[in-house]
């Protein structure tokens, strides 16, 4: 074997010999959905909107006989036409040795049905052994590139890599042309997200954990987390946030929801993790008919 020989040999990844310890799978996507997706095609000017949001991803890649998947939460839409997308796949991973050696990767977007499989994803390293394997995940095959896709998942890009070494080696980062984009027509069609239940909804990524963020205006009833969460942030940054410590600390629970009850001038948004608030942002408008096309945005904070 000739040196070019042996440093492909080296390079190529090789099939992998199973090192994980006996474990319970969490269920398998099929196994949750009573009856089986058939997933639609997505306009691929349309195809943005499947990762705009924000959703953490499952990105599975494959060459020379070797499968993996790992969790990504640093991906998202670039451009519309071609559609592109960017994601961010450390240097040393698995994932990241497939990419490079074929090419083309898919993104996947899991549910919160899935969660617990998406999490042990995000747990296991490709280089222990088949991850699809381990965890019971069920696949189906993509239609332009030679990468299986998550079944039981809401979305899946088809992506062909654009090359950039400079940013490849330097930040992680792979720019992608989407090459073919599907979803459950249950929860999307038309360009648009539809979620139908808590369990549909997408994953986020939250202060090391994956979460089922939502948000909406804050109510009277919040007053107390509001008050809370703001001296938080006066103590993280105090110079950013106009009252003191001790001023924000002697409003009383009336004032405070009175302060954030939604008006004709004005609202604020609370981000829930689950029942916790974590993140505040207001709005405010001048009540005056001539400049009432402004808005000043105040108050924004995210514990993290």
């Amino acid at each position: 074997m000739d040196q070019q020989q042996k440093n492909k040999a080296q390079t190529t990844p090789q099939p992998l010999q199973h090192h994980y310890p006996m474990m319970t799978p969490p269920p398998s996507p099929l196994a949750i959905m009573p009856n089986p997706i058939t997933p639609a095609p997505v306009e691929l000017a349309k195809c943005y909107r499947l990762l705009n949001h924000g959703p953490t991803t499952l990105v599975t890649s494959a060459h020379n006989g070797v499968r993996n998947v790992m969790a990504a939460a640093w991906a998202m839409p670039l451009d519309f036409d071609p559609p592109k997308v960017l994601v961010v796949v450390d240097s040393r991973t698995l994932t990241r040795e497939l990419i490079e050696a074929s090419g083309v990767f898919a993104l996947n977007i899991p549910t919160r049905a899935i969660a617990e499989t998406t999490l042990a994803v995000g747990t296991l390293t490709g280089r222990d052994g088949d991850k699809f394997e381990a965890l019971g995940l069920a696949t189906v095959p993509a239609r332009t590139i030679d990468v299986p896709l998550v079944a039981g998942c809401a979305g899946w890009l088809e992506c062909r890599v654009i090359p950039e070494p400079h940013n490849e080696k330097r930040y992680d980062l792979f720019i992608a042309e989407v090459t073919a984009a599907w979803a459950d027509p249950a929860l999307f069609s038309n360009g648009h997200w539809h979620f139908t239940d808590a369990g549909s909804k997408t994953l986020h990524y939250l202060a090391g954990a994956m979460s089922d963020i939502s948000i909406r205006p804050l109510i009277d009833e919040d007053a107390a987390a509001f008050k809370a969460l703001r001296l938080k942030a006066i103590q993280d940054a105090p110079t950013a946030i106009w009252p003191t410590h001790a001023e924000e600390s002697s409003r009383t629970l009336e004032e405070t929801s009175n302060r954030i009850r939604a008006t004709a001038h004005q609202i604020v948004f609370g981000a829930f993790a689950g029942p916790v608030l974590v993140g505040i942002a207001g709005l405010r408008r001048d009540p005056l008919a001539q400049v009432a096309h402004k808005a000043v945005l105040w108050g924004v904070f995210i514990f993290a």
